[in-house]
């Protein structure tokens, strides 16, 4: 528990063979609805709003997001982004998800991808960023001008400003090291990958091949933080009737007090305590985003301390204010988005959703 509880219940729910295909469109807006849901310190919630953003924004853009790519399952990578970041412009008018379109993109194609190979074991991400073209790249681009991301600021290569490159995944590499979005392009989502194995052990499953570590089929070494530690359970999840574009039918597998929105919301705290956050060190600079991360690292030894649950809730709560000073600049939106990400594998490869309840109006 993160000391700060929502009033919104979940329940999962098993999809049929008969509608895997329909239901990965479902499974993007799903991961997109959990992670805003889940109670992270310093981001949007059902209970805290930035003053240009809020929860409502969010889960408006995931449902935006999913009839986009639903109304056009066949469309390429690049048509996918451009075609989500404007439709979500004209419906929203701000860049709420643009971290998270890049991100679940390539891995819904992939999921199109092992649907049709009939083997979730393996999500060939690989695949789908070795086919991305010179027009991809254009259009990503153009996908990036429009949302207009803050804290991009300029650089001497592949400068979002300039003339788009060929190769996207090639400009991908050369921001890497800044931005934990282009990261995952150039090491084959294994950031996200390692996050999701985090969700499935959580839930007493056993990971599947792609969520492991190796990127072998890829062709590239992954880096990146080293195992991240294990995620207690949370509460028992509950919940009405089920989703309109999946059948209910097997009961669900796994460990019976597994609460998907609690551990989204320790697994931030477990990476925030390994990693910097790249947008707040684009925004802030080093020395900012060390301080986050050594207050995450001490608040995450608390987390893994059954016996200090009062201290890791007062600390917690310090933490989330730290993170909403300065006009929330310290917004850790990048992890948001990389743990929505994986929220989506494993919501892909555990063939579920989770059904919230009562729906934000």
């Amino acid at each position: 528990m993160n000391g700060f509880s929502s009033n919104i219940s979940v329940r999962e729910i098993i999809v049929e063979p008969s509608s895997e295909t329909e239901a990965v469109f479902a499974q993007v807006r799903n991961a997109c609805e959990l992670e805003a849901t889940a109670i992270k310190a310093g981001n949007v919630h059902p209970h805290a709003a930035f003053n240009d953003m809020s929860y409502r924004d969010f889960f408006e853009s995931a449902s935006v997001l999913e009839n986009v790519w639903q109304g056009n399952p066949q469309a390429t990578i690049g048509e996918w982004i451009l075609g989500a970041v404007e439709a979500t412009q004209h419906s929203i008018g701000k860049n709420s998800n643009l971290g998270i379109i890049l991100l679940l993109a390539p891995l819904a194609k992939a999921a199109q991808y092992a649907d049709q190979e009939n083997d979730r074991s393996s999500l060939p991400t690989h695949r789908v960023l070795g086919e991305l073209t010179p027009l991809d790249a254009r259009q990503v681009y153009q996908a990036i001008r429009l949302a207009k991301p803050g804290g991009l600021g300029s650089t001497p290569s592949h400068d979002v400003n300039d003339s788009q490159p060929d190769d996207l995944v090639m400009a991908m590499h050369s921001a890497a090291h800044r931005d934990d979005i282009a990261r995952q392009y150039a090491t084959n989502f294994s950031d996200v990958y390692e996050l999701a194995t985090k969700l499935t052990i959580a839930a007493g499953r056993k990971p599947s091949d792609s969520s492991s570590l190796s990127t072998v089929a890829a062709g590239r070494k992954p880096s990146g933080p080293s195992s991240l530690s294990t995620v207690a359970d949370g509460r028992k999840p509950s919940g009405p009737s089920s989703l309109s574009t999946v059948a209910e039918g097997r009961k669900p597998s796994g460990s019976s007090s597994f609460n998907i929105l609690d551990c989204i919301a320790r697994l931030q705290i477990e990476y925030l305590a390994q990693r910097y956050d790249s947008l707040i060190l684009r925004k802030c600079g080093a020395s900012i985003a060390e301080e986050v991360r050594c207050r995450a690292s001490e608040l995450f030894l608390l987390q893994t301390n059954s016996q200090a649950t009062c201290e890791y809730i007062s600390q917690w709560h310090n933490f989330d204010t730290f993170l909403r000073s300065d006009g929330h600049r310290l917004n850790p939106g990048t992890t948001a988005d990389l743990l929505a990400a994986a929220t989506f594998v494993y919501l892909f490869q555990n063939r579920t959703v989770y059904e919230l309840s009562p729906i934000p109006r």
